[in-house]
């Protein structure tokens, strides 16, 4: 089953009903899970870059190899050798035009050939066009004769196909101008038909790229003609492949440049759908399929079946909406029924009971109503609820989906943005732009799959790292000049040891950003090569605790104990704070002549503020948001805001011991008496307190986790105000400490009293007793 463990020893088993490959998400050698095929062909491999590293796609690719038919496939049928979910033979009817448009949808080489040789040119009429996926590659119908001949009737067909002239598709591919019509048709009516249909693709001289009018066509220097850039919904092709002479047949340097000048951007009309059903219910899942009208339009809903002709009620009401199940025929035919039977639009509702829904394609038919697909359950649910409700198909166009071309030769454009090549075909890829915001463009450069090019290439155009930028241990970040730092010889950098659980594919490591999974960042290193002794390796191994993953922990605590430890020991010395500056407040609260002093109200208040703090860093790990999967976590980002902030409000105790250390200069040095230092009370409680409260109101923004509590997790102006409080403080107590030790000494020389007990050296010591809790403090505040 797709849960199932697998290796290199143990590999996917097969059912009858699809193929599996393992995904290698534990490791390279440690295995992964297995995962359905699910019909897809090998193209899937390489395009599903963000699942699969390259040991899954090397699996990918031998599990959900092409198939071969088992047995011949029957008469209109040809072997795509694709292993499609009902088998791969696909009838020649449904899917192919004429031989050379078996090019036109992407094939293997051998399906292609089986194309070629097994399915006829198809038979056309004026209701049956010779339309294909493709609008930049025409067929035309060359009718046998301007009089009315059934050449064929398709099974679906109704009798008002006898009355039709008929003929056979063909190509308009290599006319010079309408004149060649003539030629190329077997009847007048065929050659007005090839001049009408032909007239788009015909080629122009040119001799140089503005001669070339026409969107998305190059002048060929050696034929002197305009072509047109093959398209990318042919299969493969891509820009840099002007410069291959094999494949574009441009053997000159002029050529291949015009071809790289024009060729490297295509646009596709982006749409959307919406579906109401009056009184029931509305479908905003639903996809339009390409060339569907745009349009809005009402009616009641009626079962058409599979779509085939006459499969509609024939006393449906006017201006009906069609309900179809897919199967048995081709899209536009259903449409066409639809059209014909008097619908006005179509709803398409698959049949895959994963309600999963593909982009399919009417353009291959005139289409002239709204066409739209929902899933199975939407399709059922309608069939069983909706029938003859008054139901509205809205389906608009929203844009154009541009993709742009890049390769080492066919470089990004630079201004006015920045873009980079993402390399997604290796050694080709497309365009795209940065411009993200932070946590957008940090996976987008190293989270979304990209190739090793690729993510380098972002990484430096966008200037992105694989850090957070809020983030103080985050370090410096990867950048794109740290992947593939792994010699051939060298360890490489594994993220989870023991394997990543399936279970925690999806927790997120909020150092880094939103959408940062565990998933994405163990693929990230499977991928990109980086050392093991890489700094940035080491770093992502101290997060790789939150995907349970063994390594160093958070902080250094790899076990449960030393985890208890972290959140215990601030946890004492805070309660021991807390207490300390109770006992400080209930002293000078309970001693009259302290509260009268200015030197006992400053305790007072800084023991007040100091209060705030301690119980702010007593919480811990308390309020640190639980997502964060720290040791005691339980909070949330508002409690951790609230715990950094009173943390903040704690260092006003900090700066308040600054305007102690001036009461103790003034006392000591200038000896000022209480009277005279009154007048400068204000500002000795004003200045330290406004500075505290700026700050803390500032940190609003940028409190984070910091592992052992919550804090302000900017780079460095929170600490600015600390480090000038411990250098005022420090360069105050060492004048005192001087002018104390000058006049004792002065003293010594004219007294032989002992002076020990002067008034003067026991505030000193008194104020020295008082500092050293600072000393104590805040420098380790810093450090933390």
């Amino acid at each position: 089953s797709v849960d199932d463990q697998c290796s290199n020893d143990i590999p996917c088993g097969q059912s009858d009903s699809d193929s599996f490959f393992c995904d290698f998400q534990i490791g390279a050698t440690s295995g992964g899970y297995c995962v359905a095929c699910e019909g897809r062909h090998t193209s899937f491999c390489r395009e599903d870059q963000v699942m699969l590293s390259e040991a899954a796609r090397i699996d990918c690719e031998e599990k959900c190899a092409l198939i071969s038919c088992p047995e011949p496939c029957a008469e209109g049928y040809f072997c795509t050798h694709v292993n499609y979910p009902d088998g791969p033979c696909q009838p020649c009817e449904t899917l192919v035009v004429h031989p050379d448009a078996c090019a036109l949808d992407s094939r293997p080489e051998a399906g292609l050939e089986a194309c070629m040789e097994t399915c006829p040119p198809r038979a056309c009429s004026k209701r049956r066009h010779c339309l294909t996926n493709d609008a930049s590659t025409k067929f035309f119908c060359n009718f046998a004769s301007d009089d009315v001949v059934l050449l064929f009737r398709p099974d679906d067909a109704d009798e008002s196909d006898d009355e039709e002239p008929m003929g056979t598709c063909e190509p308009c591919a290599g006319l010079k101008s309408t004149d060649g019509c003539s030629d190329r048709s077997s009847s007048e009516l065929g050659s007005q038909e090839c001049m009408e249909v032909c007239e788009a693709v015909i080629v122009t001289s040119c001799d140089t790229n503005d001669d070339c009018t026409k969107d998305r066509f190059f002048c060929n220097d050696n034929s002197t003609v305009c072509e047109e850039c093959p398209s990318i919904l042919k299969g493969d092709w891509h820009v840099d492949q002007c410069f291959d002479a094999e494949i574009m047949s441009l053997s000159d340097a002029a050529s291949q440049n015009n071809c790289a000048e024009s060729c490297h951007t295509e646009c596709l009309e982006m749409s959307e759908g919406f579906i109401s059903v009056e009184g029931l219910v509305d479908i905003s899942y639903t996809i339009p399929m390409r060339g569907s009208q745009y349009a809005s339009v009402s009616g009641p809903l009626v079962n058409c079946q599979l779509g085939g002709a006459g499969e509609c009620p024939a006393d449906a009401p006017d201006d009906f909406v069609c309900l179809v199940k897919r199967g048995v025929r081709k899209f536009s035919d259903k449409v066409l029924n639809c059209e014909e039977s008097g619908g006005i639009a179509t709803i398409n509702f698959n049949t895959d009971p994963t309600n999963k829904i593909g982009k399919a394609s009417v353009r291959d038919a005139p289409i002239e109503t709204p066409v739209t697909t929902i899933s199975y359950d939407d399709g059922l649910y309608l069939l069983e609820k909706g029938l003859g409700l008054e139901t509205k198909v809205d389906v608009k166009k929203v844009g154009n989906d541009c993709n742009r071309g890049c390769s080492d030769r066919v470089p990004c454009p630079s201004s006015p943005r920045s873009w980079y090549c993402d390399y997604d075909l290796v050694t080709q890829g497309y365009c795209k732009q940065c411009g993200l915001d932070d946590d957008e463009q940090r996976v987008e450069c190293f989270l979304s799959g990209l190739s090793l090019k690729g993510a380098q290439e972002c990484a430096d155009t966008c200037e992105s790292t694989l850090a957070a930028p809020s983030c103080k241990i985050c370090g410096k970040g990867i950048s794109g000049g740290s992947l593939q730092s792994a010699a051939e010889d060298e360890a490489q950098c594994n993220f989870c040891p023991d394997g990543l659980k399936k279970s925690h594919f999806d927790r997120e490591i909020p150092f880094i950003g939103s959408n940062a999974t565990c998933f994405k960042l163990n693929q990230f290193f499977l991928n990109y090569q980086i050392a093991e002794n890489d700094d940035n390796c080491q770093l992502a191994l101290n997060f790789n605790y939150i995907c349970d993953c063994e390594g160093p922990g958070y902080a250094g605590a790899n076990s449960d104990a030393k985890r208890r430890a972290l959140v215990w020991m601030p946890r004492v010395s805070g309660i021991v704070s807390f207490l300390s500056s109770s006992a400080i407040i209930v002293d000078v609260v309970r001693d009259k002549k302290k509260r009268k002093k200015l030197y006992g109200q400053l305790m007072l208040i800084m023991s007040v503020f100091d209060l705030m703090g301690s119980a702010a860093y007593s919480l811990t790990t308390l309020p640190i948001p639980k997502e964060y999967f720290i040791e005691g976590s339980k909070g949330s980002d508002a409690t951790c805001t609230a715990q950094g902030f009173f943390i903040q409000m704690g260092t006003i105790a900090a700066f308040i011991n600054v305007s102690l250390a001036v009461y103790f200069y003034w006392v000591i040095k200038l000896s000022w008496t209480e009277t005279k230092i009154r007048k400068f009370r204000l500002w000795l409680f004003l200045s330290p307190i406004t500075v505290g409260l700026t700050f803390a109101f500032a940190g609003i923004p940028f409190y984070d986790m910091l592992f052992l509590w919550c804090n302000n997790s900017a780079a460095w102006w929170p600490e600015i105000p600390i480090v000038i409080s411990i250098i005022v403080t420090t360069c105050i107590m060492v004048a005192i400490c001087w002018d104390v030790y000058k006049t004792e000494k002065a003293t010594r020389q004219y007294s032989r009293r002992n002076i020990r007990d002067s008034m003067t050296s026991m505030v000193f010591w008194q104020s020295i007793w008082y500092l050293l809790s600072f000393y104590i403090t805040w420098p380790p505040y810093l450090a933390l």
